[in-house]
């Protein structure tokens, strides 16, 4: 699993750095496989997956790079709060489609989630199942027993992410991280058909689906049925951090019932001898970023939590790994490597600094718009203009060219203006700062084919 760091290199005032790196990603993400990408602002990682998205249409449509987002826990083990919904199905819904395509991956995340443990990726691969129209599933009670140890709950109707229900001859089951659960219809062991199904009418969808794969439902398994490790492992822990058995022994009399507490999914350490991690699911990868510092910032702050839930005695009151327990390993492990200095990583092109004019008289341009009333003034302006842009759904931020190829990605902001983009977007409300530094126009000062740029409203 071979693995190096390398660092961007840009200049933030003469470039679009969010289209730019995005570019960059994908062209080496094509040419040298997975990359792995740490930022560790949760805006700026938003900010490029949805640029990612947008110009991966255009500049890589045949790579089939898959785009993931690998979020870190939101809360660490020492905190008894469970962890969202949708944190869990992202990270589950990554790791799926990590094992199921055969392209390289471009993975988001930060510093906390490259360290943070996770389901060992050849335990993802042995439990997960493939299903397909003929394939003789079993004994659908024996099945049942089976997706219990992967995760998964017995429902009477299967209304949420992680649960599976057995109607008769019909097995519904909502895999985390697919759009709808689906629907098995069998006769006797053998599959007949397979749909999915809205969760909320349970009315199946006409299309037909040839196969299905059904992944595991969570990254900390916990079953009632193989359960025995998991509870010596708490029990040793316990006696070692002096937790007292009334705190202890309910817990774990709730397990071996099948109602585990709600922050066991920070238990991979006692699920697993040795937890997985991410980069385990990749065969080659690179890690990526733009500064080193704040992971270096965020390492810190990790070691100085560890050493202060040493330092002091206190009574637990609930049952959890130490962050010594759950972190140390993954932090001797990539330290070096994060906080090494990174290897310099050139995009494959000269990207230089573009005018909203120059992209526009490029050979090739595509313009990206988000919402309906965008496109028809954006198709309009293409018309007025004769630009012959082509457009593309889609956001990116920042207008870029590409001189190799004589191609323009141009921003929609850039030709309509901040005013049309939601005020949640925009986070505050968008004004003239300064209305002396602007000259107004005077009648008869225009003459046909001149632009005039509008403080809100754009060209």
């Amino acid at each position: 699993m071979p693995a190096r760091l390398l660092k961007l290199e840009f200049n933030p005032k003469q470039t679009p750095i969010v289209s730019w790196v995005a570019m960059s990603l994908l062209r080496n993400a094509e040419r040298h496989g997975s990359i792995v990408f740490i930022e560790d602002g949760d805006e700026a990682r938003e900010r490029l997956a949805t640029t990612l998205h947008a110009l991966s249409q255009t500049l890589a449509p045949h790579a089939n790079i898959s785009i993931l987002n690998w979020p870190a826990f939101s809360h660490l083990p020492d905190q008894p709060i469970a962890l969202s919904l949708r944190e869990r199905n992202e990270r589950l819904d990554t790791l799926r489609k990590i094992t199921s395509r055969s392209g390289p991956s471009l993975i988001l995340t930060s510093t906390l989630g490259v360290l943070q443990p996770t389901l060992p990726a050849s335990l993802f691969k042995t439990l997960s199942i493939d299903l397909s129209v003929s394939h003789d599933m079993g004994s659908l009670q024996d099945l049942g027993l089976r997706l219990m140890g992967m995760g998964y709950r017995k429902a009477e109707l299967v209304q949420e992410s992680g649960q599976f229900a057995v109607r008769g001859d019909i097995f519904d089951i909502f895999v985390p991280g697919t759009a709808l659960p689906y629907r098995i219809d069998c006769f006797d062991t053998q599959v007949e058909r397979i749909r999915t199904f809205d969760p909320e009418s349970q009315r199946s969808s006409a299309e037909l689906l040839q196969t299905c794969r059904i992944t595991p439902a969570e990254e900390a398994i916990v079953s009632p049925l193989d359960c025995n490790t998991l509870i010596e492992r708490i029990k040793a822990d316990g006696d070692q951090r002096s937790i007292s058995r009334k705190i202890r022994d309910p817990i774990v009399e709730n397990i071996r019932n099948g109602f585990p507490p709600e922050n066991f999914r920070h238990w991979l350490a006692y699920c697993f001898e040795t937890p997985g991690q991410l980069t385990d699911y990749l065969e080659e990868f690179q890690f990526v970023t733009l500064n080193m510092d704040p992971a270096a910032q965020e390492l810190k702050k990790l070691q100085d939590k560890i050493g202060l839930q040493n330092s002091k005695h206190h009574q637990e009151y609930w049952i959890a790994p130490t962050l010594e327990h759950t972190y140390l390993p993954m932090i001797k492990k990539w330290e070096p490597l994060l906080t090494a200095a990174p290897t310099a990583l050139l995009p494959p092109e000269e990207l230089t600094p573009s005018s909203l004019s120059r992209a526009i008289e490029q050979k090739t341009k595509f313009l990206f718009y988000q919402t309906p009333s965008a496109l028809e003034r954006l198709n309009y302006w293409n018309e007025q203009n004769q630009a012959q842009a082509i457009l593309v759904e889609g956001r990116i931020f920042g207008t870029l060219i590409d001189h190799r190829t004589q191609t323009a990605f141009i921003d929609e902001v850039d030709i309509l203006g901040k005013a049309h983009i939601p005020a949640k977007e925009r986070k505050i409300k968008f004004k003239v700062e300064n209305p002396e530094d602007y000259a107004p126009v005077q009648d008869g000062s225009l003459d046909v084919g001149d632009a005039v740029v509008h403080a809100t409203h754009g060209i």
